[in-house]
């Protein structure tokens, strides 16, 4: 009998909503599968770690090193992405976990995953493209030119197992991520995801996993159907096993403006799917999770840590480990009096401007 699915997701506590619906999604399919999260900043009273239906694992279990400058140098949204292949490692050789995937907290689990984990189990590393299906050369968003910029696989579905060769590709992902992993497409990168491009030129025994009922999102419904069949969601003529919730606006149920493509009148079930989606969100308490601080935007004395700075120390740090911990050190408090200084004269000079324009226009 082959051993129960084992998943993870990295969030901090304000995403803690999503990835609670997430692993109830998950045990209505798997109730003896194991669930690891790594939540990547502190819980500060707001919630209890030894209370959630998963594993949590913390920014100490990893042993990262050089943690506090880690922090720093990523937001929020960056620090999760940099983080995944950290976890994965640390899950193969400190809980001893055969097989993994990791998804993203935006996901449901809709179906069985045991064909997914059949696959992993005969490969070493299990990626997922975008889409199989070229876009529609019409202008609507997403068309071809943003998987350029993105990456051909989505690093929000990713499997692993243990093995030299899943190890040798999560050491080089975690080398990669721990200094660049930033939104930068002159360079060629966006965070985590486009170094999976070259993952199967790389690395052997690579399974590209081209099931329609996997990863389904707005980035391959152009392709992908979604039916309902006596209370079972389908994706063409497959189960829907995983669906993937990025760029949906919850308070609306439809996707943000950004996605230009009329899915919600090419696929009428799609509002029933978020409606029942969000109602999982809604008993995970989301809309009060996502209120709570990140523990990683703010100094040692409570000041805001701002994008800009973060960006100025990513590059006079370097790759060396910081000698200090930058959340108290008066160097990065002086930076960023600095940026707020300069944000404010911005804001200042654009003033007459503005003025000008209202009295030009009147």
């Amino acid at each position: 009998m082959p051993p129960e699915p084992v998943i993870c997701s990295v969030v901090t506590k304000s995403h803690l909503g999503f990835v609670r619906a997430l692993v109830r999604s998950f045990r209505q399919r798997h109730p003896a599968g194991r669930a690891y999260v790594l939540v990547a900043d502190e819980p500060e009273g707001f919630y209890d770690p030894k209370a959630e239906d998963f594993t949590v694992v913390s920014l100490a279990d990893l042993r990262l090193r050089d943690p506090r400058g880690f922090c720093f140098r990523y937001d929020a949204f960056s620090l999760c992405n940099a983080l995944k292949p950290y976890l994965l490692l640390h899950l193969i050789r400190e809980r001893h976990e055969s097989a993994i995937l990791y998804l993203d907290s935006d996901m449901g689990v809709f179906g069985d995953l045991g064909p997914v984990f059949s696959i992993l189990q005969g490969c070493e590393v299990l990626l997922t493209p975008h889409t199989a299906v070229d876009y529609p050369r019409d202008g609507a968003w997403p068309f071809r030119s943003v998987l350029l910029v993105s990456g051909t696989y989505n690093a929000g579905v990713v499997g692993v197992r243990d093995s030299p060769e899943s190890l040798r590709f999560l050491e080089w992902w975690a080398g990669a991520l721990e200094f660049e992993c930033v939104d930068d497409p002159a360079r060629g990168i966006f965070v985590d995801q486009r170094y999976l491009d070259l993952v199967p030129v790389l690395f052997g025994g690579v399974q590209v996993l081209r099931h329609d009922g996997v990863n389904v999102a707005h980035f391959n419904l152009h392709h992908r159907r979604l039916r309902r069949d006596n209370g079972r969601w389908f994706v063409n003529d497959v189960p829907l096993l995983l669906f993937h919730f990025t760029q949906v606006d919850w308070p609306k149920l439809r996707f943000y403006s950004r996605v230009t493509r009329p899915f919600l009148t090419e696929q009428p079930l799609l509002p029933e799917l978020f409606i029942e989606f969000r109602e999982e969100l809604e008993r995970a308490d989301y809309q009060r999770t996502k209120t709570w601080p990140n523990t990683h935007d703010r100094f040692a004395n409570g000041l805001p840590l701002t994008r800009e700075t973060r960006a100025v120390f990513r590059e006079e740090a370097g790759t060396a480990p910081v000698a200090t911990d930058p959340f108290a050190d008066p160097r990065w408090l002086r930076e960023q009096q600095r940026q707020d200084w300069r944000r404010r004269w911005r804001d200042w000079s654009a003033i007459p401007g503005r003025i000008w324009r209202r009295v030009v226009g009147n």
